[in-house]
């Protein structure tokens, strides 16, 4: 029966990530997007104090059950290593082996450590949440949406236009790698080592097997009704369970039930009890137990984490994407634009985790990860990148699912005052000037009145700049017909502001005659 429910829970929580990665058309209630605050490293950057507590107290009572209910990974995981065994013609049998401490250990530290010398990726590598979040913005969406496409252009042979076509975007080839290579990474894992990527690689299952490592409730081994078949053993996928002497390794379990399932004379049950402890995984060997004083320091230091983060010294300036405009100019952006929200490149980077939620979400499709623009510490973050859309002065999306508080929420009032860039004009790429003629595309796209025409000469008109009240959207850098380099283009702010206003002139209403001109 606990099996039964915890599969069917599990199955319905990565049902309703992988959904609201795949739901380009906003199908979804706003709501939805709170699903993204329970994963545990999104809600300790953004400092997610109930959230935190819950999961303690869950990890507390239940041990790692996070692992293989809430976090969509883990869950993956799960199902990739179901279907290898249905598949599979040789069966794997798994047998205890004791944990890998020193790895686990270096593991976690690397990870919490990283963000705080600036180099935020290295987190985002080894978060479950960020790695899944990649697999299915960059792998699960572009065939959903691939058969969308198909799908549309057969019910358009039929005149039946009951889905629309969607630009597959963003695309990114070294983010599609990065996402596969972690399917893969995590696939091979659990196919031949069971959750062995979540107890030595995983920096979220090492604390949460720290802070659970003598649950409330856990599997417990009646000795005198077992039979020491070691079938429960062959069945843990957490390589935790020591049948011949009857012991669980509660930090790498991640209360799966599998074991109870295999268990054919009733020696197994979930339930209230003393933890077994080992005297030699007191010593390190088995890591069964866990020392109360290791213990403290961890949630102590989880406790001062937060405080720590506004103080991160970056590992890059985020100088230099730097393409050179014009003819043997160096005329280009300096300072890559940051999406709404992100406040300053200190706190960006430091607290986002580069799970894409935000690019596969984004109408406009102007969000794409970054390479070197932030600096090695900012690789995959997402960035403004105007070659293919830009951003809608009327949507706030990125900001409001943003998990990590990387992104703070906008309202529409905030969206239409925050400055996330200026726009830099280069009069001798303009066509104004190289030919002589009409142009006014990136005026008539600007939605504060930044850019305006003025006369030039011989009739004709060019763009005049008030940088002040820019917001930085883009459409008028998208727009641009200059290629390669566009005469007009936004310049990042390291640190974004609010725009001035300018206060305009009360007109009389106009009296419109019958003709309505």
């Amino acid at each position: 029966m606990l099996k039964t429910v915890r599969v069917f829970l599990a199955t319905l929580v990565l049902t309703a990530f992988v959904v609201f990665f795949l739901d380009f058309a906003r199908i979804l209630p706003d709501w939805f997007a709170e699903l993204t605050a329970i994963q545990a490293v999104p809600a300790l950057l953004a400092v997610n104090g109930s959230v935190l507590a819950a999961l303690l107290v869950l990890t507390l009572v239940l041990g790692r059950v996070y692992c293989s209910v809430l976090c969509p990974l883990g869950v993956l995981q799960d199902g990739i290593g179901r279907l290898y065994r249905l598949l599979a013609k040789k069966k794997p049998r798994f047998r205890f082996a004791p944990a890998r401490t020193g790895l686990r250990w270096s593991m976690a530290a690397l990870a919490t450590a990283a963000p705080l010398a600036g180099l935020t990726v290295l987190l985002s590598l080894l978060d479950p949440y960020s790695i899944f979040g990649r697999v299915a913005t960059h792998l699960f969406r572009p065939v959903y949406v691939a058969g969308n496409n198909v799908l549309e252009t057969l019910l358009a042979r039929f005149d039946l236009y009951l889905v629309y076509h969607v630009n597959n975007s963003p695309f990114s080839l070294t983010a599609l790698a990065v996402a596969l290579a972690g399917l893969v990474l995590v696939g091979l894992f659990a196919c031949r080592h069971g959750r062995n990527y979540c107890n030595t690689l995983c920096p979220v299952g090492t604390v949460l097997g720290i802070i659970g490592g003598r649950p409330l409730f856990g599997i417990r081994i009646d000795m005198e009704h077992c039979s020491r078949c070691g079938k429960c053993e062959a069945r843990c996928k957490g390589f935790c369970i020591d049948s011949r002497n009857g012991l669980v390794d509660f930090t790498r379990c991640v209360a799966c039930m599998n074991c109870l399932e295999a268990c054919d004379t009733g020696a197994l049950r979930f339930s209230l009890g003393q933890t077994q402890v080992r005297k030699k995984a007191r010593e390190g060997e088995g890591g069964a137990s866990v020392n109360s004083s290791r213990r403290a320091f961890l949630l102590g230091s989880l406790a001062a984490l937060p405080g720590l983060l506004p103080g991160i010294t970056l590992a890059g300036n985020g100088s230099g994407n730097g393409s050179g405009n014009g003819a043997g100019k160096a005329v280009g952006r300096v300072q890559p634009v940051l999406p709404p929200g992100a406040g300053s490149l200190e706190h960006f980077m430091g607290r986002c985790t580069a799970c894409h939620a935000c690019m596969g979400k984004c109408p406009s499709r102007v969000l794409k990860p970054a390479l070197l623009e932030y600096g090695p510490g900012g690789f995959l973050q997402p960035l403004m990148d105007y070659s293919d859309g830009f951003c809608s002065y009327d949507c706030t999306i990125c900001t409001q699912i943003c998990p990590s508080g990387a992104l703070r929420p906008l309202s529409l009032p905030e969206k239409h005052h925050a400055q996330i860039g200026r726009v830099v004009f280069v009069e001798e790429l303009c066509i104004v000037r190289t030919q002589g003629t009409h142009c006014g595309a990136c005026a008539e796209h600007c939605p504060t009145q930044a850019v305006t025409m003025v006369p030039y000469s011989k009739g004709v008109t060019i763009p005049a700049l008030t940088p002040e009240i820019c917001v930085g959207c883009g459409g008028c850098e998208f727009i641009c017909p200059v290629r390669p380099n566009r005469a007009i283009f936004v310049e990042g702010l390291a640190k974004q502001a609010v725009r001035e206003t300018i206060q305009e002139e009360k007109r009389e209403k106009p009296r419109i005659d019958s003709f309505g001109f």
